[in-house]
């Protein structure tokens, strides 16, 4: 209850927790059982909460697919949930915002085609497709033409 009530728990997290403390299996499989009954544990509702969270720190939809995955989500879930909530528009508006937060990094390059592709790297490492990074740089606009 203790590792609950700091945060919210993925079964496959919790259950690797129980397991270092060195608990055995049989306790282990009845805790997230009954955690599972009293609806403290919900792996649906963890993945939209860590997605959510990931959203509004800037992260485009590989980066939360890839934390979800370390985080013990099935895949069923994770696909489910980013078709549900993922959508192109918002998407674009994350790597523009996630652009206006790094310019002043950007702008110390005085080449723009380096510029460009440190502006292309920094939102590929944030999770963003090609196509969705490509047109965030032409839509910010003249900091990253040539």
């Amino acid at each position: 209850m203790m590792l609950l009530g700091r945060r919210a728990h993925s079964t496959a997290e919790l259950r690797t927790k129980l397991r270092q403390r060195e608990f055995s299996w049989q306790v282990v499989n009845n805790t997230i059982a009954e955690c599972e009954r009293l609806k403290l544990l919900d792996d649906r509702e963890f993945a939209s909460l860590y997605a959510s969270e990931l959203r509004q720190r800037g992260y485009g939809p590989f980066r939360i697919r890839n934390g979800l995955m370390k985080k013990g989500i099935s895949r069923e879930i994770i696909d489910s949930l980013l078709d549900a909530t993922e959508t192109p528009g918002a998407e674009l508006e994350r790597a523009v915002a996630s652009i206006k937060g790094k310019l002043r990094t950007f702008q110390r390059e005085p080449d723009l085609r380096k510029r460009r592709d440190k502006a292309y790297r920094f939102l590929a490492g944030r999770g963003f497709s090609s196509s969705i990074i490509s047109e965030a740089i032409d839509k910010y606009g003249e900091e990253f033409r040539n």
